[in-house]
């Protein structure tokens, strides 16, 4: 009945794998939640290098400001999440969305769109780290790209106070766990509403990603956890 308040997912696979295909039951899982779940794919390196796949990732949150009507989409009431490479672009969108500064070096429009709040699972943020580009990786960030748009690349920068709310999950056994640590404590020192969630333990280790997978009890635990995250900032009309 009525409209439906949107999820919009960003897919993860270190920039060169992955494709929406492998998140459709974890998709269906959030919308069994109450959200219309919005899942797309994005070109993949070394075909682009940064900033195309962000670029996409644009251009599919512009197609459901267009098309929300058709859908029953509420486009009052958007949530935006991504995991490992897909949780740094939805950091790095976020920061777009809120900061116009930012958003001109990337020469975006805003979508009309009313986004609430973000969930970044396993995110690679913090992506000027050390050891954080290598291998694979730099089939997107080439070195090229990292001598001349490093600048657009320093997402935390351009996060200010106004940042959206943000839910943060990581695992015992997520192999860049420490950086969601660290934004946990960033996003605390800049007054930024947000949680912090690790799962899994010494028993029960999970690794990088693990809540994409409807098996797994912890996960639901976790995709429960970040749906009631979202519930609360569902603005009602």
């Amino acid at each position: 009945e009525g409209k439906i308040p949107i999820i919009i997912n960003i897919h993860g696979g270190g920039w060169c794998y992955g494709t929406k295909e492998t998140y459709q039951f974890y998709g269906l899982g959030l919308a069994r939640r109450g959200f219309a779940f919005i899942n797309a794919n994005y070109r993949l390196a070394p075909e682009v290098v940064f900033p195309a796949e962000l670029d996409d990732v644009n251009r599919y949150i512009h197609w459901v400001a267009e098309h929300a009507a058709e859908y029953h989409l509420d486009t009052n009431n958007v949530f935006l999440v991504g995991d490992s490479a897909g949780g740094q672009m939805a950091e790095q969108y976020t920061a777009i969305l809120k900061n116009s500064s930012y958003r001109k070096k990337f020469g975006y429009k805003m979508p009309q769109l009313e986004f609430r709040a973000v969930a970044l699972n396993s995110a690679a943020v913090f992506l000027l780290d050390p050891g954080m580009i290598g291998g694979a990786v730099k089939g997107y960030f080439t070195d090229e790209i990292l001598a001349n748009k490093r600048e657009l690349l320093d997402t935390e920068k351009y996060i200010t106070t106004d940042y959206l709310p943000t839910f943060i999950s990581t695992a015992t056994e997520d192999f860049i766990r420490d950086s969601s640590i660290k934004f946990d404590g960033f996003l605390t020192a800049k007054g930024v509403k947000h949680i912090f969630r690790e799962y899994g333990d010494r028993e029960n280790p999970r690794p990088h990603v693990f809540l994409i997978n409807q098996k797994d009890q912890i996960a639901q635990q976790a995709n429960d956890d970040e749906i009631e995250f979202f519930k609360q900032f569902v603005v009602h009309s």
